[in-house]
């Protein structure tokens, strides 16, 4: 009797051990790619799935692509999505910055298509090729300069923004004075509850602040972030980012001074949590910062 409680008790625990695997594995199985489309105004959406967030600007005869989607196939999703909202072809697409989720599907837009980012961008792109780590092999076909430059692309009058370091050294912002509508990329998100900031691509906390800064200074009423749930940000939103980053800058240069160390720094601040991706927290970055500072 024993025995048969012994062997009835293991194949217990083996079909308890097949069933857990069984529900991991369901629960790890890849979801379907879908790309969900939010219109802003008449002629203005955004895109969510398959990277970062798209911008998609129906112009006279064209229309204007904002990041185009982590791979081919997101961007091939993007691009079916579009061709449901109107005939008119792909002219232009920007990308906002070099991380891959807002890149690497720029193989599968029209060869015709005009690829515009930023002189910093391209910097970074040539590094990552360099490396074989890049997502595909197509490059812009114009550059932004650092600065604002007015463009109008099929009777929508924008401006490509390149300011100084934010996230990357190479974010470029589009902002539609008409509209009063920016779409930032990855300057602001609200995937974290602080600034996801480069250090390895020139990225600094007094960078992001300063050119933050500046994006509140535009005449704009929505802000469409690179990452997260919401569609657009007010104004208000956006400031109390500022100010928070801003606030914990300070409170880290302060307490880099005291000679209190890292560990003991993000203790006091509540850091957030080491992101998945392995990137640095906000805090970490501004202790680095403070210290090549003081080091000058």
């Amino acid at each position: 009797m024993a025995l048969r409680r012994i062997v009835r008790a293991g194949i217990g625990v083996l079909i308890g051990a097949t069933a857990l695997t069984l529900s991991v594995s369901a629960q790890r199985a890849p979801q379907p790619l879908t790309i969900t489309v939010n219109q802003i105004k008449p002629n203005i959406y955004w895109a969510a799935g398959g990277g970062g967030n798209s911008g998609i600007i129906v112009g006279d005869n064209g229309v204007i692509v904002i990041d185009a989607k982590s791979t081919a196939e997101g961007a091939r999703l993007l691009l079916a999505e579009i061709a449901k909202l109107t005939p008119k072809p792909v002219t232009h697409v920007f990308v906002t910055h070099s991380d891959a989720d807002h890149w690497g599907g720029l193989d599968a837009f029209p060869a015709s298509a005009m690829v515009i980012a930023s002189e910093g961008f391209r910097k970074e792109q040539l590094a990552i090729i360099a490396m074989n780590d890049a997502p595909n092999q197509r490059v812009p076909s114009r550059l932004v300069k650092q600065g604002r430059e007015p463009m109008t692309i099929d009777g929508v009058k924008l401006e490509a923004i390149h300011w100084v370091p934010g996230h990357t050294s190479g974010d470029l912002l589009v902002f539609i004075p008409d509209q009063r509508i920016v779409f930032t990329g990855d300057v602001t998100s609200n995937a974290r509850p602080e600034p996801t900031l480069h250090e390895n691509k020139g990225a600094t906390a007094d960078g992001w602040i300063a050119t933050v800064n500046k994006i509140v200074g535009l005449d704009a009423e929505l802000f469409v972030n690179g990452h997260g749930e919401a569609d657009t940000f007010q104004r208000s939103w956006v400031e109390m980012r500022l100010k928070a980053a801003t606030d914990t800058r300070d409170k880290v240069v302060a307490m880099v001074k005291e000679g209190r160390s890292l560990g003991d720094i993000k203790t006091a601040l509540k850091s957030a949590p080491q992101p998945a991706s392995g990137n640095p927290t906000y805090v970490e970055v501004v202790y680095w910062n403070a210290l090549l500072r003081g080091k000058k």
